[in-house]
């Protein structure tokens, strides 16, 4: 099949991942991997704000640790980080509380303990979404199939035979001529042989099994 605009492009990609994803399930043995990448499990109310109120909070408690030698300024101090430890345990407690809302909206009633238990074995993925992409005309992609399309469109602009130059012709003609030939002829034993004996066998630590039989 001939590509001749972005869509063949979609077409034949498309087959040729059906095809070698049978080829890999026939050929390879699946079996089940389990990665941990993230040594220090997360927890999902955590946020960037909760993050920055803890630093303050830790900010605040080291400048009332190190006030020693005035008791009005130590106390000021022990005031304030005080307010600002109450400030970040509200949040904090705000946070969970708005978390546990929001799994219990998307947590199905047929079954309310299956993300309970897909997170405990930490199999929930986080999947990485393309940004926007900006037309040509100044609009914007608004989902993945857009995206790809807008992309191909770009990398692969469309064939026109009218915008073609005299170089772009002859490269068309050549590509639709045949590619068996009259004079071609099939390789034969002894040629096979000296090609696989010209080949760089040291760069491989284990004996090849291939064989010719004459």
């Amino acid at each position: 099949m001939r590509i001749a605009n972005t869509e063949d492009i979609v077409v034949i990609v498309n087959k040729f991942s059906i095809a070698l994803t049978k080829a890999c399930k026939k050929s390879f043995k699946i079996g089940r991997i389990f990665t941990n990448t993230n040594r220090h499990k997360t927890v999902p109310w955590w946020t960037e704000e909760l993050a920055i109120a803890m630093k303050r909070v830790n900010a605040f408690k080291r400048k009332y640790q190190r006030t020693k030698n005035n008791n009005n300024l130590r106390n000021q101090r022990q005031m304030e980080y005080y307010a600002e430890k109450v400030q970040y345990q509200t949040k904090l407690k705000n946070a969970k509380i708005q978390s546990w809302k929001q799994h219990c909206n998307k947590t199905s009633s047929t079954n309310p303990w299956n993300i309970v238990h897909i997170s405990a074995a930490e199999k929930i993925s986080n999947r990485q979404t393309m940004s926007t992409l900006q037309k040509t005309n100044g609009s914007h992609t608004e989902d993945l199939r857009e995206k790809i399309q807008c992309t191909s469109e770009h990398l692969i602009p469309k064939d026109k035979e009218e915008e073609e130059t005299e170089h772009h012709k002859r490269i068309r003609t050549l590509m639709e001529e045949p590619m068996e030939k009259k004079d071609d002829r099939d390789f034969t034993t002894e040629e096979i042989r000296q090609t696989i004996e010209s080949l760089d066998c040291k760069k491989h630590q284990e004996k090849t099994a291939l064989q010719l039989k004459s």
